[in-house]
């Protein structure tokens, strides 16, 4: 049995935030064209995101080529885009800050890509090309997870031609089954993968450890909603010759929730209480708050939580602010433990915007507290005094609005010792 080099699709995986950024407002990911009009002003919507559209055309091919990235007969075009890039995208957080919220996917991404897209001008400019187009590549990572959250169908003709761009006989099944989710082609990209799965060929724990199985359970489940046909192939592909008891472990439990979900219909329907159904089902199936065991249910809540949370952004009201705090306090849990090697995790800004939803409930009690054990835990801090200024601020800002400010220090008296 042979072994198929899976690792370029790590590179693709992260061929990915700009088209994000695009999808945001323009419609390829959560939201309708037509909301997507209504939350960027029109004078400044089209020239944003047709630059944003033009620049990732024409960098696209070439992050994925080193050798082409930095082709001295290309480098000032290079530059050129790249700048191109960093100014549209300072436009649209811009944008983004006089449209949205706060708990905004789109504000929040946009500074992301922006750090990311100036660090890669910086390396460019000063020759170091390798680094630059880690940035530039690295700064597209989740997009994937952003395409692959919630339901939906629709082909959109402009992403298409990203595709058109890329050489897609150059690469592996798992990048292009990827790229296709960028440009949310997922038939494609479903048939890619499945195509995969049933390859003798690739070892089965190859294919887990490339993260195929996590990421086609992200777009079957949540994007094109296929339970029975997914448990099918699932079942398939347990019964492969290879498959450790580990592995098996995980197909048995992911298959006996899609059955329960087949059963049970109603958990897809878009209501908080469904949500709570689905991750008690996701908390009795793992044993640990970051097990794979509960990855189905987490998925299938994740996306009807994303619909919930989209209604109350294009209808302020569309949710009371407790049951808005406690949606994003359930996406911050799923985001945290059900992420993979692949995703970017947004826990943290779910919890923060669970904080801000309502901060005297008590989900947001509960999701500062998970936010503080996160970034001590993240930044692999003995304490929060070894916290970075910026995260020290925002446990303090958090902080006040759930507890209010905290009572002024008083001086001690001259001369006291």
């Amino acid at each position: 049995m042979r072994t198929v080099d899976l690792q370029g699709g790590r590179i693709v995986h992260k061929v990915m935030m700009m088209t994000l950024v695009i999808g945001v407002a323009l419609g390829f990911t959560r939201t309708s064209p037509a909301r997507a009009a209504e939350e960027l002003p029109r004078a400044e919507w089209s020239p944003v995101m047709q630059e944003i559209f033009n620049t990732m055309a024409y960098l696209l091919p070439r992050s994925l080529d080193g050798e082409r990235f930095s082709n001295e007969s290309e480098r000032a075009q290079i530059a050129r885009q790249i700048t191109a890039l960093a100014n549209a995208v300072a436009a649209l957080q811009v944008s983004g800050h006089e449209g949205r919220d706060r708990g905004s996917s789109l504000v929040y991404l946009s500074h992301s890509l922006g750090r990311d897209i100036e660090e890669a001008r910086m390396r460019f400019d000063s020759g170091l090309y390798e680094e630059a187009r880690y940035f530039v590549v690295g700064s597209l990572h989740n997009c994937f997870a952003c395409h692959a959250r919630r339901p939906s169908t629709n082909r959109f003709p402009l992403a298409e031609q990203l595709t058109d761009a890329v050489e897609l006989d150059g690469l592996e099944p798992q990048e292009k089954a990827v790229l296709f989710v960028v440009t949310r082609r997922f038939r494609e990209a479903i048939e890619t993968w499945q195509a995969l799965l049933r390859d003798p060929k690739i070892e089965p724990r190859q294919i887990d450890e490339e993260g195929v199985l996590t990421d086609y359970l992200a777009v079957a489940v949540r994007g094109l909603q296929e339970i029975a046909p997914t448990r099918k192939v699932l079942e398939d592909f347990e019964r492969r010759e290879g498959v450790s008891p580990y592995l098996a472990s995980h197909l048995e439990t992911w298959t006996r929730a899609l059955a329960d979900i087949e059963k049970h219909p109603e958990l897809l329907e878009v209501k908080l209480e469904r949500v709570r159904a689905l991750i008690e089902r996701a908390d009795a199936a793992s044993d640990a708050e970051r097990d794979r065991h509960g990855l189905v249910y987490d998925l299938a809540a994740s996306s009807s939580l994303h619909q919930l949370i989209d209604r109350e952004a294009g209808s302020k009201g569309a949710l009371e602010p407790r049951a808005l705090s406690e949606a994003y306090y359930l996406l911050g849990r799923i985001e945290a433990r059900s992420m993979t090697q692949f995703w970017i995790d947004e826990s943290a800004h779910h919890l923060e915007a669970a904080v801000r939803a309502e901060p005297k409930s008590a989900y947001a009690e509960r999701a500062l507290t998970m936010f503080e054990e996160n970034m001590v835990a993240d930044y692999g801090a003995r304490s929060e005094g070894d916290l970075p200024t910026d995260v020290w601020v925002r446990i303090q800002t958090l902080r006040e609005l759930v507890h209010g400010k905290p009572p002024a220090a008083t001086e001690e008296p001259a001369g006291t010792e």
